[in-house]
């Protein structure tokens, strides 16, 4: 049986449809997921690039300053240490007794 020109006409339709939308969908993808070289880097506004994260750890500085607070070296450790491992309960906690 042949089918109706309709028929035919909406199948037509739907694949191009489909068509650009696969189009789309890839295009999106590989310009969002393209990762740039160095070469295409534009750093930002105001001339400061951001440094490679070596150089970035070795800017940090840390204030120990609150490690020399008197309320600090005052805190006492209250309690066994290491913690000793105790009895455990039921194997099975839903049995009944």
């Amino acid at each position: 049986m042949a089918q109706p020109l309709a028929q035919l006409k909406r199948q037509k339709v739907l694949i191009i449809v489909l068509a650009v939308v696969l189009v789309i969908t890839a295009f999106v993808w590989y310009s969002n997921f393209q990762q740039p070289t160095d070469e295409e880097y534009i750093p930002p506004k105001g001339g400061i690039a951001p440094l490679p994260i070596e150089e970035r750890l070795k800017e940090i500085r840390l204030d120990l300053s609150a490690l020399d607070d008197a309320l600090f070296k005052s805190l006492r450790s209250h309690g066994l240490l290491p913690v000793t491992i105790g009895e455990s309960g039921r194997e099975n906690p839903l049995e009944s007794y």
